[in-house]
């Protein structure tokens, strides 16, 4: 994992909007380009991909983006359509 990936995910567990909106900016478009290819739909895949980030602020407390290498959590969900 990059160093500046470990300081967002420090700081999205702190609660700081703006390091998750960095992360949102960075990831967003990627994601649902790779959600695309796996169920052909623009839309389900913005959707899937909000949903992860959703799932992202909500448990960011709870350490799952510590435990993700790579943040190889961001991206599983996609994977599971």
């Amino acid at each position: 994992m990059k160093t500046s990936d470990n300081i967002i995910i420090n700081k999205i567990q702190e609660g700081d909007i703006s390091a998750f909106e960095r992360l949102f900016k960075s990831y967003y478009s990627p994601l649902c380009d790779y959600a695309y290819k796996y169920v052909k739909n623009p839309h389900v895949a913005e959707d899937q991909v909000q949903d992860i980030f959703t799932n992202i602020w909500e448990k960011k407390k709870t350490g799952i983006l510590r435990e993700a290498s790579n943040l190889t959590y961001i991206g599983l969900p996609v994977i599971n359509l």
